[in-house]
C-alpha cells in the first residue's frame, strides 16, 4: 500500500516463546502494511476471539481505524463449512458460524480481507520470524517464566524494530516512514466513531431465546433477565 491506514495486517504466531516453560503461547500482532510499523501486540496462553477483539480496539484507539484488515482463514476470522470425512457431514449451529471478529470490523466500517495461502501473508510472517529469533533467546537468557516478564522484553524488541531498525525492504525506519506518510498526507486512518456504543461493539455477541419465565441459558447456566413482553430473543453481549 502507498499510504498508512489503507491496510493493517493481523495474525497470530503459536510458538515456544518462553523456552523455560516448555509451553506454547500465542503472540497476537497487528502491523501497518505501508510503514511496516508494529501497531499493537499481545502475548497470551491461548488466542481467542475475545483477545483479538481487545487488540483491535487498542489499535484503533491508539492509531486509528484502517480501511481494511488482512487476515488468514483461521476459524476466528472466517467460518467455512466443509466435510471433514466422506462418511461424516459436519453440523454447525448458527452461533458457531457467526464470526465475532468480522462483526466488529463491519460495525466500524472496516473491510476484512482474507489471504489465500501462507505465501500471501509474507510481511506478517517475516515479522513473526524476526521476533521468534530474538524473544525466546532473551527469555531463556533471563530465565523468564511468566508472560508478564516476557512482555517487558517483547516491548523493548518492538520499540527497537519500530524506532531504530532500518527495514531491509523499505530502507526506512518504520516509525519514520509512518511519520513521513502523515506529513505528506498519505493516510487513510480514521478515528473511532463517537456516536456509537463502543463497549457494545467491541464485545462478544450471542443471541439467546428468552423463555416465558424470563430466563435465558448461557454456557450451561440459567440467568433471569426479567420478562420481555412480545420478544423471544435477546442479544447477549
Amino acid at each position: 500500500m502507498d499510504c498508512i491506514g489503507a491496510l493493517y495486517q493481523h495474525d497470530t504466531s503459536r510458538h515456544v516463546w518462553l523456552p523455560c516453560t516448555k509451553q506454547y503461547h500465542d503472540l497476537i500482532m497487528s502491523k501497518d502494511d505501508h510503514s511496516r510499523k508494529v501497531l499493537e501486540f499481545s502475548l497470551k496462553e491461548n488466542e481467542s476471539a475475545w483477545e483479538h477483539i481487545r487488540l483491535e480496539r487498542q489499535t484503533a484507539e491508539k492509531h486509528g481505524l484502517p480501511l481494511a484488515y488482512y487476515v488468514d482463514r483461521h476459524s476466528i476470522f472466517k467460518f467455512s463449512l466443509s466435510d471433514e470425512c466422506i462418511h461424516y457431514t459436519r453440523r454447525i449451529s448458527e452461533e458457531e458460524g457467526k464470526v465475532q471478529f468480522k462483526r466488529v470490523m463491519n460495525s466500524v466500517d472496516v473491510t476484512v480481507l482474507y489471504a489465500q495461502d501462507a505465501k500471501s501473508k509474507g510481511k506478517i510472517e517475516k515479522q513473526f520470524d524476526y521476533f521468534q529469533r530474538r524473544l525466546p533467546m532473551e527469555c531463556e537468557r533471563y530465565k523468564v517464566k511468566t508472560i508478564k516478564e516476557a512482555m517487558k522484553i517483547l516491548t523493548e524488541l518492538v520499540y527497537f524494530f519500530n524506532e531504530k531498525r532500518i527495514h531491509h525492504e523499505t530502507g526506512e525506519i518504520p516509525a519514520e516512514r509512518w511519520k513521513r506518510a502523515l506529513r505528506e498526507k498519505r493516510s487513510k486512518l480514521r478515528p473511532l466513531p463517537k456516536d456509537k456504543d463502543l463497549d457494545a461493539i467491541f464485545s462478544l455477541h450471542f443471541q439467546r431465546t428468552v423463555y416465558n419465565n424470563g430466563t435465558i441459558k448461557f454456557m450451561s447456566h440459567t440467568y433471569n433477565i426479567g420478562q420481555r413482553p412480545g420478544r423471544k430473543d435477546e442479544d447477549l453481549r
